[in-house]
């Protein structure tokens, strides 16, 4: 018998379309890409806004700018850190 070398694992442990990716300062991201990089879903996105996320709406678009997600995390950060 021939040994048959072990299989890799293809599947991804994210859903279907959400691709991570690093948030950039100086960037803008349209809310649908920013979901997808941050992996994010629509409730934690919500979540996010209510507790300071700035979501900047233009027309029917919405977009994140990357400055303010790292402003948004360094409260969350400081939040947590206090308790």
């Amino acid at each position: 018998m021939a040994n048959n070398p072990p299989t890799m694992r293809t599947e991804s442990p994210l859903p279907a379309g959400v691709q991570l990716g690093p948030i950039v300062a100086d960037h803008v991201y349209p809310l649908k890409v920013f979901r997808s990089l941050t992996g994010l879903g629509g409730w934690a996105l919500r979540k996010a806004q209510r507790d300071g996320l700035r979501v900047v709406t233009v027309g029917r678009c919405k977009f994140v700018r990357g400055a303010d997600f790292m402003t948004y995390l360094a409260s969350v950060e400081s939040t947590q850190t206090d308790s």
